[in-house]
Parts: C-alpha cells; sequence; structure tokens
C-alpha cells in the first residue's frame, strides 16, 4: 500500500509540474494511430519499470486520458494505457516467479 501511495504522490507531482501536459501535447500533434500506439507503449514501458499494472495506472493514468481529450476519445486513450500496462505486467509474472526461486531461503 506505501508503494501505491508514493506512485499516487508521484503522479500528482507529475501533473503539477507540467510533464502530464507535456506529454498530451506532444501526443495531440501526432495522428490517432500513432498517439493511440505511444499511449499502449508508455502504459506497458509503466507497468515494465514498476512491475504492476496498478502503479503505472497510476503514473500515466491522468496523461492518457489529456492525450484522448485531443482527440475526443478520452476513454479510448485510458483503456489503451490500462491494456498495455495489464498485458506487460501479466507477461512479467514468469520473470517475477524464477527471481523469488533463485533467492536463497
Amino acid at each position: 500500500m506505501a508503494s501505491i501511495g508514493l506512485f499516487l504522490l508521484t503522479a500528482r507531482l507529475l501533473i503539477e509540474s507540467g510533464g502530464t501536459a507535456s506529454v498530451a501535447q506532444l501526443l495531440s500533434h501526432m495522428s490517432l494511430y500513432a498517439a493511440s500506439s505511444l499511449t499502449v507503449l508508455i502504459g506497458g514501458f509503466g507497468a515494465y519499470a514498476t512491475g504492476s499494472g496498478v502503479t503505472s495506472n497510476a503514473l500515466f493514468m491522468a496523461g492518457a486520458t489529456a492525450a484522448g481529450d485531443a482527440f475526443q476519445a478520452r476513454n479510448l486513450f485510458a483503456a489503451l494505457q490500462h491494456s498495455g500496462a495489464g498485458h506487460v505486467a501479466m507477461a512479467s509474472l514468469p520473470i517475477i516467479a524464477i527471481l523469488l526461486a533463485s533467492l536463497p531461503s
């Protein structure tokens, strides 16, 4: 719970510092297909970096929905980010299991 809280705090800092608006502005200058593909990759990167889809959502969901506003597809971009995060987080489970099995008791 503490780590999720810290990621929520980090997400709030991203919003307040303008990082989320910068990402949304960058994506809004792209085509719909390029922006949606990059949104999936950002969600996947967040899950890969944090090891969890929940923390990736905490960090990048606000940016995804802000980018979706430019295309009048807010729900689509939120779903794309969430899907990218969830798929990469599930794909990392075997690696996590191997790491846990190899740790000394």
